[in-house]
């Protein structure tokens, strides 16, 4: 299957996985969230190993692994800052720049794939459409609560944003040299930032029961999936584009919500869809 075919069925899974997390909100706060689900996604991934491991060692992609797993999980501590620190809908619209970053380096670190204006002028309106999504979220805040957004906070999205639109490299790096394959990046990439983000955040675990953990499974099932779906279209996909392709979420949130849940679509949230699927057909052209 085409690679950009493989990145729009990753945002459709990390879609489904969007709108589950809505519940899974209600656990635990975000902080205490993080190292359980990598944990449960490397316990989830294990059984397969014996199947699909494969890591060709070498020095050069053991610091490439390293490099790029130490990126993912500031990206993913910046993250936490963000949704702790930012109303959600502030959060969601700065973290929509990310595939600007990708944007910018890929003449540098893939010069072998071309970007025509037409395929920039996509990015950059998929871009401002999922800009409008976040901003017409009726579900950015928590109802009754106001957030005092201060410029240094930015900063959380920021930084978050551009880390993980810069780690699409040294993963593609991994996989287009087969030194390794998506699911053992996966599986090491879950176990190494499980055991950071514990170090650094030290989560609370006194609200996992054995019911909670089933819940959360379930919705790890999409978020594996989509990770796993945006690596294998990495491997032979321009990153600029897959990357672009792969933060559509919002798109199938919107359609999901709308569709299934019965909820309303505002005027700003249609824009932000026509503007993101006219920028998603220039940028695959």
């Amino acid at each position: 299957m085409d690679a950009n075919w493989v990145a729009i069925i990753s945002a459709g899974a990390g879609g489904i996985a969007a709108l589950l997390a809505r519940r899974m909100m209600r656990l635990a706060p975000t902080r205490d969230m993080i190292s359980v689900n990598f944990g449960m996604i490397f316990l989830m991934l294990l059984p397969a190993a014996p199947f699909f491991w494969y890591f060709e060692f070498s020095w050069l992609a053991a610091v490439l692994f390293l490099l790029a797993a130490l990126i993912d999980v500031a990206a993913n501590i910046f993250y936490y800052l963000t949704f702790e620190k930012l109303p959600a809908v502030t959060a969601s619209a700065v973290m929509a720049l990310s595939p600007l970053a990708a944007l910018a380096l890929q003449p540098w670190l893939t010069p072998g794939f071309h970007l025509s204006l037409l395929n920039i002028l996509g990015i950059g309106l998929v871009v401002g459409g999922l800009i409008l999504l976040a901003r017409g979220s009726p579900n950015g805040g928590v109802a009754g609560q106001r957030v005092e957004v201060k410029a240094r906070h930015l900063a959380y999205p920021l930084l978050a944003a551009l880390l993980f639109g810069v780690n699409v490299f040294p993963v593609r790096m991994l996989i287009a040299n087969q030194w390794t394959n998506p699911y053992s990046f996966y599986l090491l990439r879950a176990l190494l930032i499980a055991a950071l983000t514990s170090l650094v955040l030290r989560p609370q675990l006194g609200w996992l029961s054995r019911l909670r953990a089933v819940k959360i499974g379930g919705r790890l099932l999409f978020v594996i999936a989509q990770w796993l779906l945006l690596l294998t279209a990495l491997e032979k996909g321009s990153p600029a584009v897959v990357k672009t392709l792969a933060d559509t979420s919002p798109l199938f949130v919107l359609a999901l919500s709308g569709a299934v849940l019965g909820e309303k679509v505002r005027g700003r949230q249609v824009l932000g869809a026509l503007l993101t699927v006219a920028g998603m057909a220039l940028a695959v052209g």
